[in-house]
């Protein structure tokens, strides 16, 4: 986890190389668990993919994580 101080706003960056959907989803988990920790609403997943699917790297997706009614934003970003 990688947490950045910025103009008095503080973001949330985890990275995690690709190793199956079971291991993304834990990794989605525990970014919640950081955004609860920090208070923030919003966070970053930057996935490394060294698979050979090209249309999966450079994509970027914004998924919602909602686990006992809380609500996390967390945009990824494979490359």
């Amino acid at each position: 986890m990688i947490g950045i101080d910025y103009n008095k706003k503080m973001y949330i960056l985890k990275l995690k190389i690709w190793r199956g959907e079971d291991y993304h989803k834990k990794g989605l988990m525990q970014l919640r668990e950081y955004l609860d920790q920090y208070g923030l609403s919003q966070g970053y997943l930057l996935i490394f993919d060294f698979r050979k699917l090209k249309e999966e790297t450079e994509k970027a997706n914004e998924v919602n994580v909602k686990i006992e009614n809380r609500k996390k934003r967390i945009v990824e970003v494979y490359c």
